[in-house]
């Protein structure tokens, strides 16, 4: 045992050194006061004991809650707002002051609602009276063969005089063939409705030449509104009007080519015997039948025409949008559009770019989080949308997604955004749906190795 060394003159202090080699219990080397073996063999209290194991279930709780709460790793790219309903355009087909315009720009209108008048020679009042009378004419016509009476007034209708004149024609013929009951020893009224039949051939003949003309007309608007349709200046829905229209032509025109030949047979029929009064009659009937019926769908068709030429209509339902300032009086160019009609319920959808290697974890169907750039995603919230589409073919090394929203423009706090075509949003595709544990501890993980 070292002894304490003796005081120097000086007067250091002194320092104590263990017994190293002392045996007894200490540790390495050191001796343990009493105190201390007290407290390392005291029992822990009941307080003790329940507040560490409070401590070890709040660290497990966070531990299962982190293991299930989702952290997901998503790819994130700047996308834009489309609509899978595109707008359309309504166009001016003739060149010319505008009469009038119809519409308000940003109301809601129908497919074929008429938006503006480009000057002519019909008065669009006049024009209206007419196609309303005509339609209600083809429908009792068709349905009960009841013949409506005609307006009581003097109609101007410029171009479309003549058809409507025909109409009114064949309509008095064939109540006047009503009227004419068969009888006995009528061979002088079989002669004079022979002179009729002589006017009746050379008024049709009148009438197919017309008609001829007008069916190369609409031959050539058909060429017309292909071509436009391969530029993108019309809709399906104008070529099939178009078309409709040429077949009304062409059947108006052979049913006035059959009514000729009728006419005809007729003229020679009545030279016959008075005993076939009764066959007569019921042909002469027929045979009105098929004038008035000629004559209404030719007048359908010059309204068609006319509308066509005239009249600018809406080709599909939505909100109009002038693409100017316009007023009566304007002057529009042939071809102009007059007006873009926006879808007034869009279905809403989502496109982005991404590298190709980005995405190879990205399925159809892979849940997308959207936040629209106009709105501060922190206050409105995010748009949940689904990878409808994936493009097969890169784009500089990128491909395409076409996201679908099956909620629209309803965010995750409950908000309906508005809708902006080409609008620049935030594309969050999540790519693996981890959870929190597994982000930490791959982000350790990572962080080790570096």
């Amino acid at each position: 045992m070292y002894q304490d060394p003796p005081e120097t003159s000086n007067n250091t202090s002194t320092i104590t050194i263990p017994n190293l080699s002392a045996s007894g219990g200490g540790v390495d080397g050191f001796s343990r006061s009493p105190a201390y073996d007290a407290i390392i063999n005291e029992v822990p209290s009941a307080v003790v004991i329940l507040g560490g194991l409070a401590l070890m279930l709040a660290f497990g709780i966070l531990i299962l809650i982190a293991a299930i709460v989702p952290y997901p790793q998503t790819i994130t790219a700047p996308g834009k707002l489309n609509s899978q309903t595109l707008p359309t355009s309504a166009l001016a087909r003739r060149g010319g002051e505008l009469s009038q315009v119809l519409v308000e720009d940003g109301i809601v209108v129908e497919a074929g609602a008429q938006l503006a008048v480009v000057a002519n020679h019909v008065d669009l009042d006049e024009f209206r009276l007419v196609a309303d009378w005509m339609n209600i004419a083809k429908r009792e016509w068709f349905e009960a063969e009841k013949l409506t009476p005609t307006p009581s007034r003097p109609i101007r209708l410029g171009p479309l005089q003549k058809a409507f004149a025909d109409v009114v024609l064949t309509q008095q013929e064939f109540r006047l063939a009503q009227r004419n009951e068969p009888g006995k020893a009528q061979l002088s009224a079989i002669l004079a409705e022979i002179e009729v039949l002589s006017a009746r051939i050379e008024h049709l003949n009148a009438t197919i030449e017309h008609e001829r003309i007008s069916v190369s007309r609409a031959r050539e608007r058909v060429r017309d509104v292909s071509e436009d349709l391969k530029k993108g200046w019309t809709t399906l829905r104008h070529l099939d009007e178009v078309e409709n229209t040429l077949f009304t032509r062409e059947r108006a025109l052979s049913e006035s080519e059959s009514a000729r030949k009728l006419a005809l047979a007729e003229s020679v029929r009545l030279l016959g015997s008075s005993q076939r009064l009764k066959a007569v009659h019921a042909d002469r009937i027929t045979r009105h039948s098929m004038s008035y019926t000629s004559a209404l769908n030719s007048l359908e068709a010059e309204i068609a025409d006319w509308q066509y030429e005239h009249v600018i209509t809406s080709p599909s339902s939505g909100v109009v949008r002038y693409t100017s300032d316009w007023d009566k009086g304007q002057h529009i160019e042939t071809g102009h559009t007059f007006a873009v009609i926006e879808p007034s319920a869009p279905r809403p959808i989502v496109t982005a770019l991404f590298f190709s290697d980005r995405i190879s974890k990205v399925k159809v169907g892979s849940p997308v989080y959207i936040s629209l750039r106009s709105y501060d995603a922190l206050e409105v919230g995010k748009v949940h949308g689904n990878v409808e589409a994936i493009s097969a073919i890169t784009d500089a090394g990128k491909r395409r997604l076409t996201i679908y929203l099956p909620n629209g423009l309803r965010t995750n706090t409950g908000r309906n955004l508005r809708f902006s075509q080409g609008g620049p949003v935030t594309v969050e595709v999540v790519t693996e749906p981890n959870s929190v544990l597994t982000t930490v501890f791959r982000t350790l993980v990572a962080a080790f190795r570096v």
